[in-house]
C-alpha cells in the first residue's frame, strides 16, 4: 500500500511538472508578480482580459513560443487585468494585450497591441532575439572584420568607376581656389574705400585751384 501511494505521488509530481512545463504562469497575486518582475532572470509578461479578442487569439502563439528551446530561460507570465486592476495601473498598462519585458528587475522594452495577428508569432520572436539573445563573440569578430576589409571585386569596381566618371584631360588640372567669405568682403570694403577716395580727391582738388 505504502509503495502504491509513492508511486500515485511520484506521477503526480511528474504530471505536473510535465503540465507547467513550457506553459505560461498565471499570476494570481501581487507576490507572485513581484517575485518574477524583481528576481533577476529574462521575463516577458503580457497584461491581458478575457473580453479581449486579441488577447485569446495570440494565447496559442505565446504558448508555442514558451515551449522553444531557444526562449527556454525566459519565464513567461499573464497577468488578468480585471482581476489584477491595481497591477495594471502600477505598470502604466493603458490598453491589451499589453507586453512588458523585464531583465534583472529591470522594464527593457512596453508595447501596447499587436500589428499583424499572422506575423505576431515571429514579432514576438525577433524582439525576444533582440532584447534578450546575445550574439556570440565569434559572430561579432566575424562580422566587424567583413566590414572593415573590402573585397577585391568592389575596390576594382570602385577605381573603374572613377576613370570613368572623370575626363582624362581634366585629371591633371588642378581646382581653382575658391575665395572665403571673408576674402571677399575685405575687397570689396577695399574697393569702397579706394572709391570714395578718388570722389574725395575729384572734389578737393577743384576747391584748391
Amino acid at each position: 500500500m505504502k509503495q502504491l501511494l509513492n508511486i500515485f505521488c511520484i506521477g503526480a509530481s511528474i504530471a505536473t511538472i510535465l503540465a507547467t512545463y513550457g506553459k505560461i504562469q498565471i499570476i494570481r497575486s501581487d507576490h507572485e508578480f513581484e517575485t518574477i518582475s524583481t528576481k533577476k532572470n529574462k521575463a516577458l509578461i503580457t497584461f491581458t482580459a478575457p473580453w479581449c479578442t486579441a488577447c485569446n487569439a495570440i494565447k496559442k502563439p505565446l504558448e508555442d513560443i514558451s515551449q522553444e528551446n531557444a526562449f527556454a530561460d525566459i519565464t513567461f507570465a499573464s497577468v488578468d487585468v480585471d482581476k489584477h486592476p491595481q497591477l495594471a495601473y502600477n505598470n502604466s498598462v493603458i490598453g491589451v494585450p499589453t507586453f512588458s519585458y523585464l531583465e534583472n528587475g529591470h522594464k527593457k522594452q512596453h508595447d501596447v497591441g499587436i500589428h499583424n495577428s499572422a506575423t505576431f508569432k515571429q514579432e514576438i520572436r525577433n524582439t525576444l532575439q533582440k532584447l534578450f539573445k546575445k550574439p556570440d563573440k565569434k559572430s561579432v569578430l566575424l562580422a566587424a572584420f567583413t566590414a572593415k576589409k573590402p573585397s577585391h571585386n568592389s575596390a576594382t569596381i570602385q577605381q573603374d568607376t572613377t576613370k570613368s566618371v572623370v575626363p582624362a584631360d581634366t585629371q591633371e588640372q588642378s581646382t581653382p581656389t575658391k575665395k572665403s567669405f571673408w576674402d571677399a568682403l575685405k575687397d570689396i570694403i577695399s574697393w569702397f574705400f579706394k572709391a570714395i577716395k578718388r570722389l574725395i580727391d575729384t572734389i578737393v582738388t577743384p576747391i584748391k585751384k
